[in-house]
């Protein structure tokens, strides 16, 4: 819990901290029992995320443009970019498969670098988070030969992925306006 509220802090902070001083105002943020919904620092992309209880940060991120969603791990364990390694998740709806791919992004939060890691099966991913009540297990192997397990809690993702569905949609076009019919012979102006 300490590690996911240094994470959240940082996150804030850093938003912050990319703004010119005229627009200081902190990027959109809401909890929904153990998520947090907000707003990237450079506000093209919104996000929902959970800490775990090893470290790592489990979301899923949307950019506003409608564009698209990846589900992401942030591990502080390194990984090479364009590395793909299998994971397990396990919850109370069932365990399944996923494969991980490392892009090759490095975040620092707070003191520490994290490194991410996209969820190459989000429809998997969705199911479970959604379907499963308690607890999210995930348990991936690392470069060192080890494995990593971590556990997310699950208590609020609904609300947290509704509210995150609301702020990725593009913004919605104005109506084009009715005009009146013309009032020469031609119709034309």
């Amino acid at each position: 819990m300490r590690a996911w509220m240094a994470v959240g802090a940082a996150l804030w902070t850093a938003g912050l901290s990319w703004l010119p001083p005229a627009a200081a105002k902190p990027p959109l943020k809401a909890s929904f029992g153990a998520w947090v919904v907000g707003e990237a620092a450079d506000r093209d992309s919104v996000y929902a995320a959970t800490g775990g209880d090893s470290g790592d940060v489990l979301g899923k991120s949307c950019s506003r443009d409608g564009s698209g969603c990846a589900w992401v791990l942030l591990t502080p364990e390194g990984c090479a970019a364009g590395a793909r390694a299998p994971a397990l998740l396990n919850a109370s709806a069932g365990a399944a498969p996923v494969t991980l791919l490392c892009d090759g992004k490095r975040f620092q939060i707070g003191e520490a670098d994290f490194y991410r890691e996209v969820v190459l099966d989000p429809r998997v991913m969705e199911q479970e988070v959604t379907r499963s009540r308690g607890m999210l297990g995930i348990a991936y192997p690392l470069q060192s030969g080890a494995f990593k397990a971590d556990r997310f809690k699950l208590n609020g993702v609904a609300d947290a992925l509704s509210a995150l569905r609301g702020l990725a949609a593009p913004p919605a076009r104005p109506p084009a306006p009715v005009l009146p019919p013309s009032t020469t012979k031609s119709g034309v102006f």
